[in-house]
């Protein structure tokens, strides 16, 4: 004996969408009992249902009346293309971002209480000095660093380019090999000894 069951597509659709649904409520649950920082999962949740303040988003509440991304000046600034789908994303910033956070924790570990922050990245600069909330892939972590201002005195912000900070530059590109933590405190690494002396010699002229 064979039995057929049909449903119309009216009775279809509901049961479709009570799947959704619950497979987004397991998703849900699934992120909040993650353990990662509470504002990780709130950017995540905030993302993923269009709820951060892009450029489309404030268009759409009459707030602004360009919609065009700010970075590529191409396409208008949608979740995706604000978190992913931007050609100007710079993984560099990203890798600078966390930089500066670990140069923060690792002075907060040792004492210091005024610092001086200095990076070549315009935009990891730019999104420091600027108050709003950033939408950049490294937004959270410049929201950290915003938050390590608590644990200094002064906490400054200074922009260089490239060329005005080798020293930090050869370093970098050495750290890429690099699989452990290193820390040269009180003398020049003698991996950048040759760079140092430049850079000395272009200061003392």
């Amino acid at each position: 004996m064979q039995v057929r069951l049909s449903l119309s597509k009216e009775e279809a659709e509901p049961a479709i969408e009570r799947n959704q649904v619950a497979l987004e409520t397991q998703l849900w649950k699934k992120l909040w009992m993650l353990d990662i920082p509470n504002k990780v999962k709130n950017h995540v949740w905030r993302t993923c249902r269009d709820y951060l303040p892009t450029k489309q988003n404030l268009m759409q509440r009459t707030i602004i009346t360009n919609p065009l991304c700010d970075r590529c000046k191409q396409l208008p600034e949608t979740m995706l293309h604000a978190v992913w789908a931007c050609p100007k994303l710079d993984e560099a910033a990203d890798m600078e971002a966390i930089a500066a956070n670990r140069a923060l924790e690792f002075a907060r570990e040792i004492g210091i209480n005024e610092a001086i922050l200095e990076g070549d990245s315009s935009l990891v600069h730019q999104a420091l000095k600027r108050g709003e909330h950033s939408l950049s892939p490294f937004g959270l972590l410049v929201e950290d660093i915003k938050l390590s201002l608590a644990s200094f005195s002064t906490l400054l912000y200074s922009h260089t380019k490239r060329e005005g900070n080798k020293v930090a530059h050869g370093l970098a590109r050495h750290a890429i090999h690099i699989l452990d933590y290193v820390v040269w405190m009180e003398f020049v690494s003698p991996l950048s000894y040759a760079i140092f002396q430049a850079d000395l010699a272009n200061i003392v002229q």
